[in-house]
């Protein structure tokens, strides 16, 4: 399974209604924290 791009985390935070899609999406790309999860939790 490969990691998603920063495109498509943007994407998905955008998606999910996410206050700053870029930030969340940045974060989890840059510094491999799970903010899909953290976001979703």
């Amino acid at each position: 399974m490969s990691n998603p791009s920063l495109s498509d985390l943007e994407k998905f935070f955008v998606l999910a209604e996410a206050s700053d899609p870029k930030a969340w999406a940045r974060s989890e790309f840059e510094e491999g924290i799970p903010q899909r999860e953290r976001y979703l939790f």
